[in-house]
């Protein structure tokens, strides 16, 4: 029954249908709470198709691919550069540490083309936003009904927490929607195709993990596959891409988090209440064995041990911190870096709604205090162990932004979290302090369920616009083809003949390139490290690039050179002379004041240019 209160508020179609006094639930995919679910990962689906593939941190790796394919060995050695004033040869020993997503690039090249390797990252970032939309929503609505049956204003209310439970589970998936659009902006930057986008999928398995780990515990068997599979799951990562150094930190965080936790001195009822139930001896024990057997199998690489030593340098390269921004701190004034810097702060916001609510009585908090939640997140709906890691990430990205993307993939679940515990207590009391014995309720519409069906399906068809094949079709703005470079034509490796346009970032020299090949250097071709990539792809050994974007080969000493001369010193034409250069790819975004430089100096003209890039030669 409906009482007059409540039809007399309204309803919509987020409330909950009611027969007998219970709810009546439409199928899965007819609910409006499906629609808001989607609406992130198609989202990122359709951004991350409109990348067009950076030269940067894509070809050499490409490169590498290939003689991994071709040979059945991985290489020890740089092989495709010769930089005399750095002191790299050819045999200069080299770590190609993520040789499989390198094979794996090569791979999807060769049997698909570039189009493959754009949907290649687009699947492991959506699986990734997928994955933690998922957790997000599980642990909200897990949150949601341990607080509707252990609120004192619900039971009050005389009514089955079942209905107050349904009819949140709308407003939940916008709250799940919100922090998965949060974490997409902070997301945006790390979509570039490279090996990274690999490790994106494999963090958010073990993000899941870990966050259901205590529910998982209750009984210990079930543990046992989970961490076969993340054992499994840490050999491969760690021959992928090395943030399995990231996913072993957020580990170890998680398990020192719980045992300071289980140890802490505080009486068991009020601490409960505060954190969740703390994890019981053997489900601490198998999280441990879990840690230890991750860094062990993660040995298992070309590498072995060294693979550790050699991922602390890379991170703690100075060249790095000083040169390239995605391993510099975030600053203010950037949108995408100010959204990092204001997360945690609606996060405590929400702690605060919380903690003291505008609606309670002190006696309500009292009666609340009192009460030993079943659920095993506590008073705040997020565990110590949690916050502990979130600001563990806080930390790593306040040293490099780099690491954004770690911190945005483990942010969501806590926004829904606290976001769902703030919710479900201001809803509640609203309900009843409005003299509503029930919520809202809504007479069942079955049209209504295929309405929305129809418009589930709509959304996944937007993506399909975006798809490389389809996108040179649409009548796109000027300014968005600008973006794009042409795609090589012949055959694989040096064409792609069979791949659509629209697939390169303008920041691939095709046209240039192309040119040099016709017309090739008479000395040392100087270059942009972006372009390095693409020349060691395409012209590489006829044409070495005099840098590329491996930064750990080159010392600090000729990376401070690199720099000082992309500054268009006064004797940098005598410098590239001394040095044997006669022509110099340069980017007109990056190197402005070198090409003005040349362009001044006697023998030195521009030959070719397109977009971004430059080229000029010295006439002896």
């Amino acid at each position: 029954m409906v009482s007059e209160s409540s039809t007399a508020a309204g309803f919509s179609p987020d409330a909950p249908h009611i027969s007998n006094g219970q709810p009546i639930r439409s199928p899965w995919w007819g609910r409006i709470s499906l629609l808001w679910l989607m609406c992130v990962p198609i989202i990122v689906a359709m951004y991350s198709l409109c990348i067009g593939i950076v030269p940067h941190d894509f070809w050499w790796h490409a490169r590498a691919g290939g003689i991994v394919a071709t040979t059945g060995q991985v290489p020890n050695l740089n092989i495709f550069t010769t930089v005399p004033e750095a002191g790299v040869t050819p045999h200069t020993l080299y770590v190609y540490q993520s040789w499989i997503a390198e094979f794996l690039f090569y791979e999807t090249m060769y049997h698909g083309g570039l189009a493959w390797i754009i949907v290649l990252r687009s699947f492991c970032i959506v699986a990734a936003f997928v994955l933690i939309t998922g957790v997000s929503y599980a642990r909200a609505l897990n949150i949601a009904r341990t607080l509707i049956e252990n609120l004192p204003a619900a039971r009050q209310g005389g009514v089955s927490p079942a209905i107050i439970f349904f009819a949140l589970e709308t407003p939940l998936a916008r709250l799940v929607a919100l922090g998965g659009l949060l974490s997409l902006v902070m997301m945006a930057p790390n979509m570039e195709v490279r090996p990274q986008f690999f490790s994106v999928p494999l963090f958010a398995i073990f993000i899941a993990a870990l966050l259901e780990w205590p529910r998982l515990s209750a009984s210990p068997r079930s543990l046992l596959p989970l961490m076969v599979a993340l054992i499994l799951l840490m050999l491969l990562w760690a021959n992928l891409h090395g943030a399995f150094c990231t996913g072993l930190i957020m580990v170890v965080t998680y398990f020192g988090g719980e045992l300071l936790y289980t140890l802490w001195p505080m009486p068991a009822r009020r601490k409960t209440y505060w954190g969740g139930t703390p994890l019981s001896f053997k489900a601490l024990a198998a999280l441990g064995l879990l840690l230890l057997l991750c860094v062990l199998v993660a040995m298992v690489n070309p590498q072995g041990v060294g693979i550790y030593a050699y991922v602390m340098r890379l991170a703690g390269n100075p060249t790095g911190q000083k040169y390239f921004l995605e391993w510099q701190s975030p600053t203010w004034g950037n949108a995408i870096h100010d959204v990092f810097f204001i997360s945690p702060l609606i996060l405590a916001f929400m702690a605060y709604r919380i903690l003291c609510p505008a609606q309670d009585t002190e006696q309500d908090c009292k009666s609340e205090e009192t009460m030993e939640p079943s659920s095993p997140w506590g008073h705040f709906g997020v565990r110590p162990a949690e916050v502990l890691v979130l600001a563990a990430l806080a930390v790593m990205t306040l040293r490099d932004v780099r690491s954004l993307a770690w911190y945005s993939l483990f942010y969501p679940p806590l926004f829904s979290a606290f976001g769902t515990t703030a919710l479900v207590k201001l809803k509640t009391k609203q309900w009843l302090s409005a003299g509503n014995s029930v919520p809202p309720t809504a007479p069942l519409n079955p049209g209504l369920h295929v309405i929305n069906a129809v418009m589930a399906v709509f959304l996944l068809l937007l993506v399909v616009p975006s798809l490389p094949w389809v996108k040179p079709y649409i009548p796109l703005p000027d300014a968005f083809q600008a973006r794009f470079a042409p795609t090589p034509k012949g055959q694989f490796p040096l064409g792609f003949s069979s791949d659509p346009p629209l697939v390169l970032d303008r920041l691939n020299p095709v046209e240039a390139v192309d040119y040099l090949r016709q017309h090739p250097p008479r000395k040392r071709l100087f270059t942009e490290i972006g372009y390095g990539s693409y020349i060691i792809w395409m012209l590489c050994p006829q044409i070495s690039p005099s840098a590329d974007t491996r930064v750990e080969l080159y010392p600090t000493d000729f990376w401070e050179d690199y720099f000082r001369l992309a500054r268009g010193p006064a004797n940098a034409a005598q410098i590239l002379a001394e040095r044997g250069f006669s022509d110099a790819l340069l980017d007109d975004k990056q190197q402005p004041a070198l090409i003005k430089r040349l362009k001044a100096s006697p023998g030195w003209h521009v030959v070719f240019r397109k977009g971004p890039s430059v080229l000029l030669h010295h006439a002896p």
